[in-house]
């Protein structure tokens, strides 16, 4: 699931020369996957809310965005273990 964020960010970086508010994106990225790889709950929350919206959002409109974005929501959810085991998963 990361990766699949970290390969979208990389994305939103080369659209950032014609697209500027993808900038805006892929700040979003960083800070999801390390708010996850961290095991903050709140980032959790708020990649579910914003992944859950753009499937909504791009509902009959872009279909490869809705697959992509309902695959990351059920990774992201059948990853909640992992991401809130007792110690966090980059604690030494």
């Amino acid at each position: 699931m990361v990766g699949l964020l970290g390969l979208e960010g990389i994305g939103n970086l080369v659209q950032a020369v014609d697209h500027p508010i993808a900038l805006y994106w892929f700040a979003a990225k960083v800070l999801f996957i390390m708010g996850l790889l961290n095991g903050r709950r709140w980032v959790y929350v708020l990649f579910l809310v914003v992944a859950g919206l753009h499937v909504i959002g791009f509902w009959g409109i872009n279909l490869p965005a809705v697959v992509m974005n309902s695959l990351l929501v059920v990774l992201t959810l059948s990853a909640r273990d992992f991401y809130f085991r007792a110690v966090a998963p980059l604690s030494s």
